[in-house]
């Protein structure tokens, strides 16, 4: 009756506020009231108490991750990214478990839950096991818009520099029938090359060109597929316009060099139009050689000295 889960209710808050913690039987209890009990509202009660009174209880909360309510599964990896270690694997593979739940906000969750555990690590590289980021990389083919944005940020918050495997992942991605799996691909790839500093750093294009993005991206946009060409064509103008990198260079160098040709075509155009002065001499001419105004020489100049830091870049 209506009345009878109420007081279930009741006595779970006094229990909350009264009992001792950590204490064996009525955790047990609690355990099971989280388990059995009809109605949903209790189990979810009972479940978040047992975690107050013992933040051991981790195989419980691992187990509300199958409770038929939505909302229940999402307070579950609430609960275990407050209370599990960064090398916790039952917990790390419970997230990746929940990253193909049937509900959006649940995997949302899931991700935002496994990104915050990483990121606790003492050593700040916010590795994940390999399988864990696999799941996660499947996300980048979700069919909602927030989990495919959720995944693109939280594989570039766990990804290391030199991982082949994952950029090969990417690349295959980046090559899909589905555009919003390509784009969500190249965005990966884009902020790697950010994260790694390649423009400005060759290290790793030079020395292990199968775990360099940008790499990666500059051989896509040779492939056949004109799509394929156009998200690496955006990945590569997004990481242009980030830095001031070799890209940039390349572009003003030819800017300078049309500019530079240009007016002296105009320049020389216009000394052959024009009829009230003199025309050198064959010698004055072969000596001196035609006359370049100095800000075209400047041009020249500065061309020459980007060109000389593209290709040292590269």
């Amino acid at each position: 009756p209506e009345a009878t889960w109420r007081e279930r209710m009741e006595i779970l808050l006094f229990l909350r506020l009264s009992a001792p913690p950590s204490l064996p039987p009525l955790l047990h209890t609690l355990a099971l009231v989280a388990k059995k009990d009809p109605n949903p509202n209790v189990r979810n009660l009972a479940a978040e108490i047992a975690v107050s009174l013992d933040l051991q209880a981790i195989p419980e909360q691992i187990w509300r991750l199958s409770d038929p309510n939505w909302s229940h599964r999402t307070n579950a990896l609430r609960s275990l990214e407050h209370q599990s270690e960064p090398d916790n694997l039952p917990v790390l593979t419970a997230f990746a478990m929940s990253l193909m739940d049937p509900s959006a906000a649940v995997r949302a969750t899931a991700i935002e839950s496994l990104v915050k555990v990483a990121q606790r690590r003492e050593d700040e590289t916010h590795i994940i096991p390999h399988h864990v980021l696999l799941s996660l990389m499947d996300r980048l083919d979700d069919t909602d818009s927030r989990v495919r944005r959720l995944a693109v940020e939280g594989i570039v918050e766990v990804a290391l520099a030199g991982d082949s495997d994952l950029i090969a992942v990417l690349v295959e991605r980046m090559q899909s029938e589905k555009s919003s799996t390509r784009k969500a691909a190249g965005d990966v790839m884009c902020r790697l090359s950010k994260k790694f500093n390649e423009a400005k750093d060759p290290f790793l294009r030079k020395n292990q060109p199968e775990a360099s993005p940008l790499v990666q991206i500059e051989r896509l946009l040779l492939h056949d597929d004109v799509k394929v060409q156009r998200v690496a064509i955006g990945s590569m103008e997004q990481i242009s316009q980030a830095t001031y990198s070799l890209y940039n260079a390349e572009q003003e160098v030819l800017q300078a060099n049309y500019v530079a040709i240009k007016d002296r075509r105009d320049r020389e155009v216009g000394q052959a139009n024009s009829s009230d002065r003199p025309a050198p001499s064959t010698a004055e001419s072969t000596r001196s050689g035609p006359v370049v105004p100095v800000s075209i020489r400047r041009a020249e100049s500065a061309a020459s000295s980007k060109a000389g830091f593209a290709s040292s870049s590269s």
